[in-house]
């Protein structure tokens, strides 16, 4: 994490505040939640002194990491492509250093070139889903597959953002394979509830001392129909008697991002009672003619370095078109770790883009109390029933 920060100055009628947008987003890109304060000065009778702080990386150097950390697996699961999946803060750079990744104390030899994209790329280290701009790598660890307690590392000194700068702190975790397991809830939220991304825009507003700025601020913001949460901050400075100037900065274009799911992200479900659907709910509304025609939108991890996509007729969007119901029944083959990627390339309706691909994991596995195989009723599909649908149904 390195705070940073940035003064503007802004002539009266708020010329400059291009120049503050550009910077934003060549520093930041679409990393909204990076900035931390905006404040504002009055250098002269015509010129305001703005500043921008913000933190130039995030601290984490993983997003997520699939399966989780401390998972117990049972001998029984698929061990033939077992593998971490890790979702990266930032874009990776094409190259990484043998050593990068320790398991057991072993560093994984990646290669003299070090290559973690196109030709050459080793056995032990590889992109897991072109669709997803560098953000996905795959630790492939079948041979750290005996039963009994495993560890990893990944060295922050040893791995690159895109820029070429090294993450901030090292990620140690480990996983455990035995012959029994235990059911595992998940995590209700994404980190991504805490951690919206989408444009961001500085806007300046000049008002009478009279009015109320925060009921001001909410007004604004309805009438370009942003929500209030996506505020970051706003100044204000005082231009004289009778005068205010406001700078609000905010979200103007957010990101579709996961923010919450069912089946819980990483939750452990026994095999005999999978699951026939994931539900997947968004931060803003998605584009449904997009989702139910292209392919390639959403993809599923079903082992390390092996994703494949879902096909846009096991998708449905609920009537709040922000809930994305995926039918995944087909692609639950084996006991194994399954990880749903939602891809960039979402648009939302507002027709934003999605940049960065979010995860979204669902562990099957044998554990005590649980037996046999195939598919029972633990699904959405007898809720989903009663609910009005729009789209192709699963």
């Amino acid at each position: 994490m390195v705070l940073r920060s940035e003064i503007f100055y802004i002539s009266k009628g708020g010329n400059g505040l291009d120049s503050v947008n550009r910077y934003i987003f060549e520093n930041i890109e679409y990393d909204a939640f990076l900035i931390k304060n905006v404040s504002a000065s009055v250098l002269n009778d015509k010129v305001t002194g703005l500043t921008v702080t913000y933190n130039k990386y995030d601290e984490d150097m993983v997003h997520d990491i699939s399966p989780r950390e401390n998972y117990i697996l049972t001998t029984g699961v698929d061990r033939s492509t077992y593998g971490l999946n890790v979702l990266f803060s930032n874009k990776l750079a094409s190259y990484i250093f043998s050593g990068a990744v320790l398991v057991d104390g072993t560093g994984l030899t990646i290669g003299n070139t070090g290559l973690y994209n196109g030709s050459g790329v080793p056995s032990s280290y590889s992109d897991v889903d072109g669709y997803s701009n560098s953000y996905i790598a795959s630790i492939r660890l079948t041979g750290f597959t005996t039963t009994g307690s495993h560890s990893y590392i990944l060295d922050n000194l040893k791995l690159f953002r895109e820029d070429g700068s090294n993450f901030s702190t090292p990620l140690a975790g480990g996983y455990t394979i035995h012959s029994q397991s235990s059911a595992y809830l998940g995590d209700r939220y994404s980190i991504n509830k805490s951690k919206i991304r989408g444009k961001v825009s500085v806007d300046a507003i000049y008002l009478n001392k009279s009015v109320q700025v925060q009921n001001y601020i909410n007004d604004y913001l309805k009438s370009k129909n942003i929500q209030s949460n996506y505020l970051i901050a706003y100044t204000t400075v005082s231009r004289s008697l009778d005068q205010i100037e406001l700078y609000i900065c905010y979200i103007s274009d957010p990101e579709p991002q996961i923010i919450t799911g069912y089946p819980n992200n990483h939750s452990l479900l026994p095999v005999d009672k999978k699951p026939k659907t994931i539900s997947l709910t968004f931060s803003t509304e998605l584009d449904l003619s997009q989702l139910i025609s292209q392919p390639d939108l959403f993809g599923i991890i079903t082992g390390s370095g092996q994703s494949s996509s879902i096909s846009p007729q096991h998708i449905t969007l609920l009537p709040d078109n922000k809930t994305a119901i995926i039918n995944i029944e087909s692609y639950l083959t084996t006991n194994r770790v399954y990880t749903i990627i939602a891809r960039p390339g979402i648009i939302s309706s507002n027709r934003f883009i999605k940049q960065k691909p979010d995860f979204w994991t669902v562990v099957i596995d044998t554990y005590e109390g649980s037996s046999g195989s195939g598919t029972g009723d633990a699904n959405m599909n007898d809720v989903m029933r009663r609910i009005s649908f729009r789209g192709m149904g699963a």
